[in-house]
């Protein structure tokens, strides 16, 4: 809950979210934000020890990617950059 009204209030340019979290699960979460005004565009990338195939299509629906733990930190890392900074599509 508290992740939900930091959201609202700071509207950052990008969310990290774990998929297991203690109130609402971060699907619930992802999904209340995707209704938000301020933070439906804002791109969501999910985090989580759970590796299932049902999971990653799931969570697919609803983020821009799927990283399961432990992390790869450099892929981590593009794939935030290629997410706030998006290349100019070649005509």
């Amino acid at each position: 809950m508290e992740a939900l009204s930091q959201a609202r209030q700071f509207k950052p340019d990008l969310i990290l979210l774990d998929i297991l979290l203690p109130d609402l699960d971060g699907l619930s979460v992802c999904k209340i934000l995707r209704r938000q005004p301020s933070t439906k565009k804002t791109p969501v990338i999910f985090m989580s020890a759970l590796s299932s195939e049902v999971t990653k299509r799931t969570v697919a629906l609803h983020a821009e990617d799927f990283f399961i733990k432990p992390l790869n930190l450099e892929r981590l890392e593009r794939r935030i950059a290629d997410l706030l900074h998006p290349e100019p599509a070649v005509k």
